[in-house]
């Protein structure tokens, strides 16, 4: 296999982590939101329901990330640099098809993870004020 195609197989293999991250975030967003309504109705079974599969949820994002880590690694030393420009600043130019694809799940994953944390802190904060994760 040349490196190009390994490349891109590889840039593949961070799409599909990407996007498998995504629907984790997703579903880590949905249960905070359930966890909300459900604070609102003091109904602590099914809190802790959801606090506990929130919980699996964010376990199953660190096992991506532990896999998206191991993935990187077999890139180029070129397009792993790329790559951790993209992770650390968001930003990356390039008009490589693969490198265009991650940058556009990763901007969507940015999303997620800020629309996530600001319902989490308006929960925390509503819920525990001053003793809040988040108070200042």
């Amino acid at each position: 296999m040349e490196k190009n195609d390994n490349e891109q197989l590889l840039g593949a293999n961070i799409l599909s982590q990407l996007q498998h991250k995504c629907r984790k975030i997703d579903e880590i967003y949905n249960l905070t939101k359930e966890i909300g309504e459900v604070l609102q109705r003091n109904d602590s079974t099914s809190r802790d329901m959801l606090f506990s599969m929130r919980l699996d949820c964010m376990v199953e994002v660190d096992d991506i990330n532990q896999e998206l880590g191991r993935t990187l690694e077999g890139l180029s030393p070129h397009s792993k640099e790329r790559m951790n420009i993209l992770f650390h600043t968001g930003e990356l130019e390039t008009d490589i098809d693969w490198e265009l694809s991650v940058k556009k799940e990763y901007e969507r994953l940015k999303s997620l993870l800020y629309k996530t944390i600001a319902l989490d802190k308006e929960i925390s904060l509503k819920i525990a004020g001053k003793d809040s994760f988040y108070a200042e």
